[in-house]
């Protein structure tokens, strides 16, 4: 399965626009596949999984100065979703807690009305912990949370999910 890497970058000249030149190759290669300009966020499709790719973005301003090349490393194996993730219900709240994920920097952690997470589905957490405690929940409704794990220019990994009703 292709994979897609979306680079973010902030730009804060607000005189004249701005493009960045991408290119990239895999750990190993000597030839450099470049990438027309781009407008930000960066978006590479079509990455290779399980693939470890050197990738080089240099900035073009309107009055023709060119940065210097900013490179990274991306790789595109995708981590493994957090394991055991459990909820322990509460008097209007939900204890929630995973393993952690080998190579995983931070989690996100959602919530929402229904198992689609397309009713009222918010994020309630980003962070390097593996323990939260989601408070101001209404008692006898079922929420539905799911969790996956991030890192600095890797694949996301898939989420783990569960449901689970607050009670006193």
């Amino acid at each position: 399965m292709a994979r897609k890497i979306t680079i973010p970058i902030t730009d804060h000249n607000n005189v004249c626009s701005t493009s960045y030149t991408v290119s990239y190759k895999t750990e190993g290669e000597t030839i450099w596949t470049t990438q027309p300009a781009y407008i930000p966020p960066i978006e590479l499709n079509n990455l290779l999984d399980d693939t470890l790719y050197n990738i080089r973005i240099t900035r073009q301003c309107c009055d023709g100065i060119v940065s210097a090349p900013l490179e990274l490393s991306v790789n595109t194996t995708i981590l493994e979703a957090p394991a055991n993730f459990i909820a322990t219900p509460g008097d209007t709240e939900a204890a929630l807690d995973w393993d952690e994920a080998t190579g995983a920097t931070s989690y996100t952690l959602e919530r929402a009305d229904d198992a689609a997470f397309t009713v009222n589905a918010e994020i309630v957490y980003i962070g390097s912990s593996t323990a939260i405690l989601d408070t101001e929940l209404n008692n006898g409704q079922t929420y539905y949370y799911r969790v996956k794990a991030t890192a600095l220019y890797h694949a996301d990994s898939a989420y783990a999910t569960l449901n689970t009703t607050p009670n006193p």
